[in-house]
């Protein structure tokens, strides 16, 4: 569904691109997913700052919907901002101790369902971020990313990175593709959220073996709910 209108307008046909450059990398979704990172790509193609358009352009440019994947910059950007939220739940502060440590600084990060880094040493440069309870939301290039602290197996928390399915946002199972004991492949669609209107399909983190299947069509669960479980082939 359309959700908004963005119209510049300048001098000059260059001055509006750039207007409208300003307003596509600087706009914040979530967690609705948007053409924004499209919009861009076309923005800044060679055939539309020459205005030569015709109805063939967006078929001959396959690759402006190509996924986005954040840059290291974005990365380093949710470490940060992870870094200091855990900070600022530590019930005593002690900036500046050490003992005889190394500062470590490198912070995992959950990605969808993959394990992701950021150096929370390094400065980010041009990118939005929203904080809201454990995600923080970056936008970089139009792209809306949903960081989530990850949490390694046996800490007792659930995670993508173990292999559980997660419910991202409260909303209503529309779908269920697999069943208890079933064999998947990475990648492979096992069921669909739906939520503010929006479909979400939730994926196998990798090759393995349905357990625990805990919801079944039509059931409403709660953001972070465990869903299912991905385990290893084999174990």
């Amino acid at each position: 569904p359309m959700i908004a209108k963005i119209v510049t307008h300048a001098d000059t046909r260059e001055q509006a691109i750039w207007r409208m450059e300003d307003c596509l990398s600087e706009q914040l979704v979530f967690p609705v997913k948007t053409n924004a990172p499209f919009l861009l790509r076309a923005l800044f193609s060679d055939d539309f700052i020459g205005a030569r358009l015709d109805t063939g352009l967006i078929g001959r440019n396959p690759d402006w919907a190509d996924a986005i994947v954040p840059s290291q910059s974005a990365l380093d950007q949710a470490a940060l901002s992870m870094l200091h939220r855990s900070a600022d739940n530590l019930p005593i502060r002690v900036p500046g101790f050490r003992l005889n440590a190394p500062d470590r600084s490198e912070v995992a990060m959950m990605l969808g369902n993959e394990v992701v880094k950021g150096d929370a040493s390094q400065p980010a440069v041009g990118v939005l971020q929203l904080d809201d309870g454990e995600t923080v939301w970056l936008n970089e290039a139009g792209e809306t990313f949903a960081m989530r602290p990850f949490a390694a197996s046996g800490t007792g928390q659930a995670s993508a990175a173990d292999g559980a399915i997660i419910a991202p946002m409260p909303g209503k199972v529309i779908a269920v593709d697999v069943s208890e004991g079933e064999a998947v492949t990475a990648g492979q669609r096992l069921m669909v959220l739906e939520a503010m209107k929006m479909e979400h399909a939730l994926a196998a983190p990798f090759n393995g073996v349905i357990e625990g299947l805990a919801v079944s069509t039509g059931a409403q669960v709660q953001v972070d709910a465990v869903l299912c479980k991905v385990v290893p082939a084999g174990e």
